[in-house]
């Protein structure tokens, strides 16, 4: 993987991990995050929506672990004002494009 490859897989392994606390938080709606998330890894996302419902959702730290040149795994710790929650992602390149193809959320 080159310094180039790297840069952009830290930049949007973050964006997405963002997204991912921002969703959660309320604050973006799922719709903005299907060109760049698989319908599974949407559908995760969405069932664990109700139990944050009113919670602030904030993302407390991303750790990204190149997998390949092509995919990452991504760790999150999303805060919240009374707990913590572990995410993962995964993030794989598809053409010249960038998708989260699996979320997890402990």
């Amino acid at each position: 993987m080159t310094d180039e490859d790297n840069q952009a897989l830290q930049i949007i392994s973050t964006r997405y991990a963002h997204a991912v606390a921002e969703t959660l938080d309320g604050r973006r709606g799922l719709s903005q995050l299907e060109t760049h998330f698989t319908r599974s890894s949407l559908r995760a996302l969405a069932s664990r929506l109700p139990e944050f419902s009113g919670v602030r959702v904030r993302l407390a730290s991303v750790r990204i672990q190149p997998m390949s040149g092509k995919s990452a795994e991504v760790t999150l710790r999303l805060a919240t004002p009374t707990h913590h929650r572990a995410a993962a992602l995964r993030v794989t390149r598809r053409g010249s494009e960038w998708m989260c193809t699996d979320l997890i959320m402990g």
